[in-house]
């Protein structure tokens, strides 16, 4: 008798905290196109945010609702911030028990595998220094 085995395919919510619907649409996009069969992922961008985080008071507004979606959306596998800073990343780390990455901390890991020194190049200049991967 043989013996099948259905694996469950990884789950992973992606959060874009900005209000840009045609930003979480390719993000979506983005991710369909490269994950693999056995990993799916849901994007998701809470409605009441700014349409783009470029300041400090966006950003006070943002991270709150960032949050208020990962609380909701608990039990995935993996958790993913889909912006240019550290939002909502060391709270959700506290309460979420699974892997809690931003696009920042991954690009500078990659970055710094292949080189010691790299550049940034952004609009949001003050964005930069704050990232608390820097803290590392």
């Amino acid at each position: 008798m043989e013996s099948h085995t259905v694996c469950t395919p990884r789950q992973i919510l992606i959060i874009n905290p900005n209000s840009n619907q045609e930003v979480t649409k390719r993000i979506q996009k983005a991710a369909d196109s490269i994950l693999e069969s056995d990993c799916e992922a849901l994007v998701l961008n809470p409605s009441q945010s700014p349409n783009a985080i470029e300041t400090l008071a966006h950003r006070k507004i943002a991270e709150p609702l960032a949050l208020d979606l990962l609380t909701q959306h608990q039990g995935y596998d993996g958790y993913v911030m889909a912006c240019f800073d550290d939002i909502a990343i060391k709270a959700s780390r506290r309460f979420l028990k699974v892997p809690v990455v931003d696009t920042v901390e991954a690009s500078i890991s990659l970055a710094r595998l292949y080189e010691s020194r790299f550049t940034i190049v952004t609009t949001v200049e003050a964005m930069v220094l704050r990232h608390s991967f820097f803290d590392k």
